[in-house]
């Protein structure tokens, strides 16, 4: 599966739109999401792997009403972005 294969997939499972996908994310935005779901742009292959281990770390999809709070924790207590994470590992 390509990485924009794999980012739908994630973002549909847990329930997100683009833009809170790219808030979990910190330091994406939504347009960045919509270009690499399809395709358009190709992130560097280490911020593939640190964006989908963020995404996966959610175990559960957002309910129906109201954010889920495990997404929701994330949101509040993981200031890190998907560069900081990368240069610090």
């Amino acid at each position: 599966m390509t990485f924009a294969d794999q980012l739908k997939h994630e973002r549909a499972r847990l329930g997100l739109t683009r833009a809170e996908a790219a808030s979990l994310l910190k330091d994406v935005s939504a347009s960045w999401i919509d270009k690499a779901e399809r395709g358009a742009r190709e992130p560097h292959p280490w911020i593939q792997e640190v964006a989908l281990t963020r995404l996966r770390s959610l175990k559960s999809p957002r309910k129906a009403k109201g954010q889920n709070s495990e997404i929701a924790d994330a949101k509040r207590s993981d200031h890190r972005t998907v560069s900081d994470t990368c240069q610090n590992d």
